[in-house]
């Protein structure tokens, strides 16, 4: 039994902030992993994780993302993978994967962000001989027999209809294509039927020869695998990898540099206002301050709004890729109040900054989160993300990278990247101020 899982963000409290406007209380920390591998086995990246669970975690990551395929064939690297994962090969017929699967206990998901895609594999320790053997079988030599693909194209279907469904997520999705227009984040992984329905065999085996190359790809294990086990998998069980380049998006962030206000249609039961702004890239020199500017935001605009009471629900989100965009949500029966407090909040923190007491608290409170949320899932997608860029730092550097972080370079990050807010508004254009909307954030 495969697990089909369409994300468009990681779902880590460490990059994805997502709450209401409630307090919290502290944690104690806890440890990061140690004894962490990072580096090339036979030309390809690779990261191993210890962990003391008997269960592994091995993923393949993708580079590209949406940068991998044209407007009109959104959802065709979801539908390679689903047909990957879960479809037969020239040795294996569909029932016979499906039994060695259940024998070795081997359970499949698909993740897909922006930037890469994630087939991960998980199975027992006892399992790993037998299981990677039937894994590189099934990434080396894909069948792509017609009612596997239709089989995938109902799951990728499936996924689509389901991110869809995220009213909060679809509107983070479609201001991102609005400030992106007529570039690569105009396009979404999932696509849609039409796109779905118009892909074939052929252009699945053309992406699959494109994109599964060791340029393209890195490997990443959660679990108690060491450098020798991994490197037998390569060489052995992937040693059918070619050579080819890497389609990692070039795509420029979009700089944001005046406030504007878009009318994205009506909703009856729930009227969303999504403000975006620059952030940092993911593990850049600012991206540490960054994270804990967030934090100090969200707990500044909860706390003021828990007298006001004007936002009903608030959520703060760091996009976490190469789109280099924060956000934050809300819903508000006056949404003009609500917009007036966020703007304060930001200004006045732009203009006085944060006390050492104040950050010393938001860095505790925001590592204690981030280690009490790392169930064996998170972790992974943590690993992706890490994999993906080639760094471990937020595995087991996290609280030196924040200690460092300084009321100067919280209050500079404020500075340099909100600097104003392309607003998009889910309702009806005379229900907000265009000019509290759209004013200037200094």
């Amino acid at each position: 039994m495969s697990f089909f899982k369409f994300l468009i963000r990681p779902l880590l409290l460490l990059l994805v902030f997502c709450q209401v406007c409630t307090p919290t209380s502290s944690i104690a920390v806890q440890a990061s992993p140690q004894g962490i591998f990072k580096g090339k086995i036979d030309s390809i990246p690779c990261i191993i994780v210890p962990a003391t669970h008997e269960m592994v975690y091995l993923q393949i990551i993708v580079k590209g993302g949406v940068n991998n395929y044209n407007y009109l064939s959104q959802g065709i690297e979801p539908l390679l993978m689903s047909t990957i994962a879960n479809g037969a090969t020239t040795n294996y017929t569909l029932d016979e994967i499906e039994l060695l699967k259940s024998s070795y206990m081997i359970q499949t998901s698909l993740n897909f962000y922006p930037d890469y895609s994630v087939i991960q594999f998980k199975f027992p320790l006892s399992s790993w001989a037998d299981a990677t053997k039937l894994i590189g079988d099934m990434l080396g030599k894909p069948a792509f027999h017609a009612d596997d693909i239709e089989n995938a194209r109902g799951d990728v279907s499936m996924g689509s209809l389901t991110e869809a469904g995220d009213r909060w997520e679809k509107l983070r999705t479609t201001s991102t294509q609005i400030i992106y227009n007529n570039k690569n984040y105009l396009k979404t992984p999932w696509g849609d039927g039409l796109n779905l329905n118009a892909i074939q065999s052929d252009a699945l085996k053309k992406l699959y020869n494109t994109i599964f190359n060791r340029n393209n790809i890195s490997i990443s294990v959660y679990g108690k695998v060491n450098q020798t086990m991994l490197t037998n998998l390569i060489k052995i069980n992937l040693k059918w990898l070619r050579s080819g380049s890497s389609s990692v998006a070039s795509t420029s962030p979009v700089d944001i540099t005046s406030s504007t206000l878009n009318i994205v249609g009506g909703q009856a039961d729930q009227k969303i206002t999504t403000c975006m702004s620059n952030a940092p890239k993911p593990f850049s020199t600012d991206y540490a301050a960054f994270l804990l500017l967030s934090e100090l935001l969200q707990g500044r605009i909860s706390t003021v709004n828990q007298q006001k009471k004007y936002i009903d629900e608030l959520q703060v989100h760091y996009s976490n890729n190469n789109q280099c965009l924060f956000s934050i949500q809300f819903t508000a029966s006056d949404p003009d109040k609500a917009m007036q407090l966020i703007a304060d909040e930001i200004k006045y923190l732009k203009k006085f900054g944060v006390k050492q007491a104040e950050l010393n608290e938001k860095r505790v409170k925001f590592i204690s989160h981030f280690y009490l949320d790392q169930s064996d899932d998170n972790w992974c997608q943590l690993l992706s993300l890490s994999s993906f860029y080639n760094t471990t730092v937020m595995i087991d550097g996290l609280d030196d990278l924040l200690q460092k972080v300084t009321v100067s370079d919280v209050q500079q990050a404020a500075v340099n990247y909100i600097k104003a807010f392309s607003i998009f508004y889910s309702g009806q254009k005379d229900e907000v101020n265009n000019l509290i909307f759209t004013q200037k954030l200094q």
